[in-house]
């Protein structure tokens, strides 16, 4: 009898332990990557000049907080920037207003350029941030801090009439969230 219980005891154990589900217990956890797409806007007015170029700056920001990643804000490990670029829409005003400006994220990233804004905004001018170490310096702040403000600013020149444009900013990016802080 004792022989019997002994066996079917270890009977059982064995069972159990085959019929364990083993799943995530041999495997290694990989990060989550989750896909951030946003287009941000900066209106631009511009009023009418006089024969002198006028200075303007106006802002606003960009962020990685999405209804997808606000759960994880402090979980990440990496931001990757896959493109980040811009364009002038929505030009209304004067057809020969230039516009020498300057883009900046973060106060210290910046990118310069000069163009007649009519001409940009109907060619659909797409102006890429290409730079490597501007895009990884980009990531990092919005690795640490989720968001990074964004100023264009300069000068522009418009003597028939005053201008108004909408500076669009596309963004796509992949962050990476610790596996081990998440409900898998």
């Amino acid at each position: 009898m004792k022989k019997t219980l002994l066996l079917f005891l270890i009977g059982c154990f064995c069972f159990g332990l085959s019929s364990c589900d083993d799943e995530g217990y041999d495997t290694i956890l990989e990060p989550i990557n989750m896909d951030v797409n946003k287009i941000e806007t900066i209106p631009v007015h511009i009023d009418k000049t006089d024969g002198d170029w006028s200075g303007f700056s106006f802002k606003n920001s960009l962020s990685i907080i999405t209804p997808e990643t606000q759960e994880y804000l402090n979980k990440i490990q990496r931001v990757e920037i896959k493109q980040l670029c811009y364009k002038i829409t929505n030009f209304n005003g004067d057809a020969l207003g230039e516009v020498q400006g300057t883009f900046q994220f973060d106060k210290d990233i910046r990118l310069d350029n000069s163009f007649v804004v009519k001409t940009v905004a109907d060619d659909q001018t797409i102006y890429y941030v290409t730079d490597t170490e501007k895009l990884n310096r980009i990531s990092e702040v919005l690795k640490n801090n989720k968001a990074i403000n964004m100023v264009f600013s300069g000068s522009a020149i418009c003597d028939e009439a005053p201008m108004d444009f909408i500076v669009e900013i596309s963004f796509e990016a992949k962050v990476q969230i610790d596996p081990i802080y998440t409900d898998l």
